[in-house]
């Protein structure tokens, strides 16, 4: 009985995000590539040669009333400016000064196999798994060599470490899902804009507690109430101005919806028709369940813009993880979170530069914090790189499905 309450008032507060998202449904159309939208050309009318003084006067007032009652802005964000200010003002942060809670610290060594972070990562346990390892770490060195050497594009480096992960998947389970469909995700696993949430609060819109659907947070540059032209025109301009783009990785690693019983994929299908747990975190769904690692990658260009775009994807993962225990138990605080469910993994690549990056939460905050770097033209570090991420898929495999089945387990139905 006490199930079916709380899922009441989740579906509740869902209904009335969703009447007050619909208002800047054009928002993401209109910002593409973190670009604001153009300024149109000047719209003064043509006034005719013989036309009266009051005439002439009474085009330009009403021309220039048309044109500042819709704010327009033209200047296009640098990644570092899009860092500082739009991610921080959705509280994510990329190499922010933070100590990593300790449980989740040794959580990661435990899952990379090493006891400090000084010590080189291993391949994965296994019979016959260090000669595999050592095979594919040999191919992926010789690919980056002859990709850096003739400046490929970044559709050559995403095949190439694509590849790479699908030999993996498939000799150590088939359990998982490597999609690099470039797909876009749903816009309402964004973290919520503090700055637009107490606006709107101040202003009086519906009373929304995010605290009831944390998958399904109201993306606040979708999110204003048109009851007040004026209130409306200025939120509008922060929903512009702090605008943080819907992700689309390169590459993601999820664990597939077959590898679920019948009972847990209905359960599954259910709560994301609803809106209350976004699993698949597609926009599209695409069949996939709880990914655990994305991977973004550039090819001659800097890494601002591309850690970013991690960062991003990163923080919606950390959501659907924390809605997913949230609607399993009221009680259940990001706290008390085992490590395996409150953390992911991003790599971020410039050609044959490679980053892997942890992502978890602290004080509210999404964090991604810098883990490990290699330059895969080198043999030592393509090895490295290619164990780590063996490592990883390995675990996501194992603890990590084991504790979403947990979680399935205990999931009311619906």
């Amino acid at each position: 009985m006490e199930a079916t309450v709380a899922i009441n008032i989740v579906q509740t507060s869902t209904y009335t995000s969703g009447y007050i998202r619909r208002w800047l449904d054009n928002i993401e159309l209109n910002y593409e590539n973190h670009t604001m939208p153009p300024t149109p050309p000047s719209t003064f009318a043509r006034i005719p040669r013989g036309a009266s003084a009051r005439e002439r006067r009474g085009s330009r007032q009403s021309t220039l009333t048309s044109d500042t009652q819709t704010p327009k802005a033209t200047k296009t964000l640098t990644p570092e400016t899009y860092r500082q200010i739009n991610l921080r003002a959705s509280c994510i942060f990329i190499d922010n000064k933070v100590i990593i809670p300790p449980a989740i610290d040794e959580y990661i060594r435990q899952i990379l196999g090493v006891s400090s972070w000084e010590d080189q990562v291993p391949a994965p346990n296994g019979i016959g798994m260090q000669p595999l390892f050592d095979e594919v770490a040999d191919k992926y060195h010789r690919e980056s060599e002859r990709l850096a050497s003739t400046c490929s594009l970044e559709g050559d480096w995403r095949h190439c470490l694509y590849s790479v992960m699908c030999q993996m998947n498939n000799r150590l389970g088939q359990a998982l899902e490597i999609n690099a469909c470039e797909k876009v995700w749903n816009q309402h696993l964004k973290p919520i804009n503090a700055i637009l949430q107490k606006r709107l609060a101040k202003a009086g819109s519906p009373g929304i507690d995010p605290n009831l659907v944390m998958d399904t947070d109201p993306d606040y540059s979708e999110s204003i109430s048109p009851s007040s032209q004026s209130v409306s025109t200025i939120t509008k301009c922060l929903a512009i101005r702090y605008y943080v783009k819907t992700p689309k990785p390169d590459i993601t690693c999820a664990l597939t919806s077959a590898a679920f019983t019948t009972k847990h994929q209905n359960l599954l299908d259910e709560y994301q028709a609803c809106e209350l747990i976004l699993s698949d975190p597609y926009a599209a769904e695409s069949g996939i369940r709880f990914p655990f690692i994305i991977a973004e990658l550039k090819a001659n260009s800097p890494l601002t813009d591309t850690q970013n775009q991690a960062a991003v994807g990163g923080a919606c993962i950390l959501k659907i993880l924390t809605g997913l225990t949230c609607q399993v138990s009221s009680l259940t605080t990001p706290v008390e979170l085992p490590p395996a469910l409150a953390l992911c993994f991003s790599i971020v690549t410039e050609g044959p530069t490679h980053e892997l990056w942890v992502h978890f939460k602290c004080e509210d905050a999404f964090h991604m914090l810098h883990l490990q770097s290699w330059r895969t033209t080198r043999r030592d570090h393509a090895q490295e790189f290619v164990n780590c991420l063996g490592r990883i898929i390995e675990w996501g495999k194992g603890d990590f499905k084991e504790h979403i089945v947990k979680m399935l387990d205990r999931l009311p139905n619906i």
